[in-house]
């Protein structure tokens, strides 16, 4: 057998690795996005990582922020870019999300409401 063409997978094996790798980023975006919405010390840094997925150009994020994060949230937040900064991801950021589009305008607000305190 031609070993260039031994290690590629069949249709049906990236189909499996696939929604496998989509049940993991819903699990993970959901991690990311209950921190984001509460109020303890990782909130901020979760909040303006999902906000830089969604534009970052207007909401850019700092990565040495992911310092700040336990291991869990750290690793979450790794496996959601392992999708979301790929070429032509499934979904926007916020269309991963039942009224994604008000789940972002609540982080948009709370990112406006702390930039006035700075």
């Amino acid at each position: 057998m031609n070993l260039l063409l031994a290690g590629l997978q069949t249709e049906e094996e990236y189909a499996r690795e696939r929604a496998a790798k989509s049940k993991q980023h819903k699990e993970a975006l959901t991690k990311v996005l209950k921190m984001a919405l509460d109020d303890c010390g990782g909130s901020r840094v979760c909040r303006d990582f999902l906000l830089s997925l969604y534009n970052g150009h207007a909401y850019p994020f700092n990565m040495n922020g992911l310092r700040n994060l336990d291991g869990g949230l750290y690793a979450a937040c790794i496996t959601i870019m392992n999708i979301d900064c790929r070429p032509n991801p499934p979904f926007e950021i916020h269309n991963w999300f039942i009224n994604g589009d008000e789940v972002f305008a609540r982080l948009k607000a709370s990112r406006a409401e702390s930039d006035k305190g700075k």
